[in-house]
C-alpha cells in the first residue's frame, strides 16, 4: 500500500521494552489472557510478542509459550526479559511473518493472541486474511484466537487529525527521561491511520535528542473482522470492550475479539 510504514522497532526496541516491561499477573490485560490460558491450556502462541510483556506472566504461570515477532531487536529484548524472570525454559522465540508462520512447522496451539493493536500493522485485507489463515493452520480444532484491536468509533477517529499529543513519560534503561508524543491522521478512504511516534530523550546532563518513528495502521470494524475470521475458518465467540469482559458498545475504544477455530 502506498505510503505504508511499519514501525521501525529495530531502533526503538530498548525504549519499547522500558515502556512496556513484563506485565504482572494482576495487570488487567495479563489477567485476561491468563484466564483464557487456564481455560485452554498450552501451548500458547503470542503473535507480535515484542519485548515479552505477556510472555513472562504466562510462562511464570507454567504455560509453554511461543513468541513470534518480525523484529530481531524486539526478540532480543524478549529473550532478556524471560531470562531475567527465570522462565526461559518455558519460552520459545521465532522471527517470522504472521502471514506465513513458516518457522512454527507443524506445531499446533491451544490459544493464540495478538495484543496491543499489532494485527493492525498489516497493510490490507489480503494480508490480514493471510495472517488469519496462517494462525488457523497452527491452532488445534476448537482452539481460541484473541485479537486486541482499536474500535474505530467516531469520537476516536475524530481525534486523529494530526495534532501532537504527549502520551507518556518513562525512564530508559540508560537513565534518560523519555517523553513519547504521537501524531496521527485518519484517512477514511483507505481506513488507515498514518501516525508518528516522537521519542524525546533527556539525558542526566539535560542533553536532548529525538527519535522519530512513522507507522501506519489499517483499522477494522466489528463486522469486517467477523467476516475476515469466518473466511479463515473461525467462529466469533465474543467481542469485549475491555479486559473486564464488558460487552462492546458505541463508546468503546477497544475490541477484544475472541474467536474459535473450526474443526478440521
Amino acid at each position: 500500500m502506498e505510503n505504508w510504514h511499519d514501525p521501525d522497532y529495530e531502533i526503538i526496541a530498548a525504549l519499547y521494552a522500558a515502556e512496556f516491561p513484563p506485565a504482572a499477573a494482576d495487570d488487567p490485560d495479563a489477567a485476561f489472557l491468563l484466564a483464557f490460558a487456564a481455560r485452554t491450556g498450552g501451548p500458547i502462541l503470542d503473535l507480535g510478542c515484542g519485548a515479552g510483556r505477556f510472555l513472562v506472566p504466562l510462562a511464570d504461570a507454567g504455560y509453554a509459550v511461543t513468541g513470534v515477532d518480525t523484529s530481531v531487536a524486539m526478540l532480543d529484548e524478549a529473550r532478556a526479559s524471560v531470562a531475567d524472570a527465570g522462565c526461559g525454559a518455558k519460552v520459545t522465540l521465532w522471527q517470522d511473518d504472521f502471514r506465513s508462520l513458516a518457522a512454527l512447522g507443524d506445531t499446533r496451539y491451544a490459544l493464540a493472541f495478538c495484543a496491543q493493536n499489532t494485527f493492525l500493522h498489516m497493510p490490507d485485507s489480503a494480508s490480514q486474511q493471510a495472517a488469519l489463515r496462517a494462525v488457523a493452520a497452527h491452532l488445534r480444532p476448537g482452539g481460541l484466537l484473541v485479537l486486541d484491536l482499536i474500535h474505530p468509533n467516531p469520537e476516536l477517529l475524530g481525534a486523529y487529525y494530526g495534532a501532537i499529543t504527549h502520551e507518556t513519560a518513562f525512564e530508559s534503561a540508560a537513565g534518560e527521561r523519555v517523553d513519547r508524543f504521537v501524531s496521527a491522521f485518519y484517512r477514511a478512504a483507505t481506513q488507515t491511520v498514518e501516525a508518528t511516534w516522537f521519542y524525546d530523550l533527556t539525558a542526566p546532563d539535560r542533553t536532548l535528542s529525538r527519535i522519530v518513528v512513522p507507522f501506519s495502521m489499517r483499522l477494522i470494524g466489528r463486522y469486517e473482522i467477523e467476516l475476515l475470521l469466518r473466511g479463515a475458518g473461525f467462529a466469533i465467540e465474543a467481542i469485549y470492550a475491555d479486559a473486564d469482559l464488558t460487552p462492546l458498545d458505541d463508546g468503546a475504544d477497544r475490541m477484544l475479539v475472541v474467536a474459535v477455530r473450526g474443526r478440521d
